[in-house]
């Protein structure tokens, strides 16, 4: 009797710490009070280099992470490369960090994502067919709710990645995105 009541209690604590998700109330909400930032419009200069040199450099940085991106098959130990048709760059993980690019390149990135600074970029995204995305920052609103901040270029062929979003033009050719994200915790 005492181990199922343990097991009982135990159940209803693990349950009771899963977080609930936000009603499509709070979504819709969270995305109407989300804000345009400023001091990201006041960086587009900054930001639009940046593109820039992703923009000019896209084969060469999709080529060099192709010629790392090893994949094992499951159950096995067999490995082969595999090539993607985008790369996302972030801090924190070596094989997706701004130094992840070929030698050549390192030392422009790394001034130009200095010269941003690391509190205004969280990550960007760099496409084999030009498709360029910064995500300058996130706003945790409520709950598991996240407001993303992204500047996307060439857009004709961007699949939408967020649930909702609103978006300003920004010098004819730059979309300013608030994209909702919600966490997915377990």
């Amino acid at each position: 009797m005492t181990k199922y009541i343990l097991s009982l209690l135990i159940t209803v604590i693990l349950y009771s710490c899963i977080p609930t998700q936000p009603t499509e109330e709070e979504k819709q909400e969270a995305l109407q009070k989300a804000v345009f930032d400023s001091k990201i419009t006041e960086k587009l200069l900054a930001y639009e280099r940046l593109k820039t040199f992703l923009e000019n450099n896209a084969a060469a940085i999709i080529a060099y992470r192709d010629s790392k991106n090893v994949v094992q098959v499951v159950g096995t130990d067999s490995t082969y490369l595999m090539s993607e048709d985008c790369y996302t760059f972030f801090q924190g993980n070596p094989s997706t960090d701004i130094t992840n690019v070929p030698d050549s390149l390192k030392t422009q990135l790394t001034e130009i994502y200095n010269a941003i600074g690391k509190q205004n970029i969280e990550s960007f995204t760099v496409c084999n067919d030009k498709r360029i995305s910064i995500e300058a920052k996130q706003d945790k609103v409520q709950k598991r709710l996240h407001v993303v901040h992204a500047l996307v270029w060439n857009t004709k062929q961007w699949t939408e990645v967020y649930e909702r979003s609103k978006d300003t033009m920004l010098n004819g050719n730059c979309i300013y995105r608030l994209g909702l994200h919600e966490e997915v915790g377990y």
